[in-house]
Formats: structure tokens, sequence, C-alpha cells
């Protein structure tokens, strides 16, 4: 019984590292999507016309870390239900 207790003890550890690595990760993208939102906004009319594409694909991929955060803090509710 013991050792059965000690693997979901470890797995329950692996997978909540695993989380952290994720929030980690996310958190840096966004923190890179802040400083090129500071760039962006810091720019012209005319500027952020040239730029229309890039500032688009800026957004959907903070649309994607979004989503994956939603997805990790789904993933702690899941463990909370356990």
């Amino acid at each position: 019984m013991r050792n059965r207790s000690e693997k979901q003890h470890y797995m329950r550890h692996k997978k909540h590292t695993s989380i952290l690595e994720q929030l980690q990760s996310a958190y840096k993208e966004l923190k890179n999507w802040k400083i090129l939102g500071k760039r962006y906004i810091q720019k012209d009319v005319d500027g952020m016309n040239n730029n229309k594409i890039t500032l688009t694909d800026e957004f959907v991929r903070i649309k994607s870390q979004c989503k994956c955060l939603g997805e990790i803090f789904n993933s702690l509710l899941d463990d909370d239900k356990k």
C-alpha cells in the first residue's frame, strides 16, 4: 500500500512541476508581449498601419498563451476534485 501512495505522490509532484514550468513559460511570453506592446503603442499611426499584421500576430500569440493558462488552471482544478 505504501508503494502505491509513494507512486501517487511522485506522479502528483511531477505534474505540479510540469504545471509550474508551463506557468513560468507563459509568464515569460506575456512579459515579452508587454515590452512589445509598449513598443507598438509608442509608434505613430502610420507606423501602426505598416505593422498591422505583426500586431495581429502578437495578439493571436497572447490569446494562445491565455488559453494555455486556462488549461493549466483547469488541470489544477481537476486535481482538487480528485
